[in-house]
Parts: structure tokens; sequence; C-alpha cells
């Protein structure tokens, strides 16, 4: 009878292995925007007077998913204003001074933003022109 129970224990464990394997891990998620492009002007006559109206530029949103099975995600042209992220994120994002990956570099842990919004310039105060996020996930 115990050897019965004890295979039993064993399968059960087994089976909730599978099924939390099958599932996957919660991937995290990643929105990254782009440094703003200058603003916009242009002259205009107000009361009488030439005046310059200025449009600011906007940054454009981006999405990206990790997971276990893409651990890391690359944009080898891209000036990074900020990366926003969900989930529970095991990541660190690489900022470069140099598109392809090059040049001088700055590593970052997500655990140590307090607010899951990183701001390139902010922890780093070189312009980034390329960047990479590699996490890890519990096995």
């Amino acid at each position: 009878m115990n050897k019965l129970l004890i295979l039993l224990v064993c399968l059960f464990g087994l089976s909730m292995l599978y099924e939390a394997s099958a599932h996957g891990i919660d991937p995290c998620k990643l929105t990254y925007y782009n440094v703003p492009p200058a603003p916009v002007c242009k002259w205009v006559t107000k009361n009488g007077k030439r005046v310059q109206e200025c449009t600011p530029g906007k940054s454009t949103a981006y999405a990206a998913l990790i997971d276990d099975h893409s651990l890391s995600f690359r944009k080898p042209t891209f000036a990074l204003n900020n990366l926003k992220f969900s989930g529970e994120c095991a990541c660190t994002l690489t900022l470069y001074s140099l598109a392809n990956y090059k040049g001088t570099s700055f590593g970052y842990a997500f655990s140590k933003s307090k607010t899951k919004n990183i701001y390139a310039k902010t922890i780093w105060k070189t312009p980034t022109k390329s960047f990479k996020v590699v996490c890890t996930f519990p096995v």
C-alpha cells in the first residue's frame, strides 16, 4: 500500500511539473520609446508681431515580449529615450554609445528601477545609439 501511495504522489508531482512547464513562464513585457525629434517651429504673425511657434516632437512607442523561449531583445540602431517593463523581469538593459552595439556601453539591472520605467539619459549621460535587453527566467 505504501509503495502505491508513493507512486501516486510521484505521478502527481510529475503532472504538476509538466503542467507548469506547458504554460511557460510569465513573459517580461517591454514598451520602449525613441528620443523625441526636435520641435517643429514656424513663424506666425500675432497682433502685428512676428513670433515663432514650436510644436514639441513626440516619442513613438514600440513593444516587445521576452519570455523563456526568447531571452533577449536587441535594437542595433535605436536612440532609446525610455523603457517601461511589466511582469517579473530579471533583466539587464545594456546601452551603447554607437550603433550595432559598439562604442562604450553601460549595463543596468531592471531590479534597480523603483518605478518600472527606465530613462536612458537618467542612468547614463551618453546618448544611446543601440541597446539590448537580456533576461533570465527560473527553470
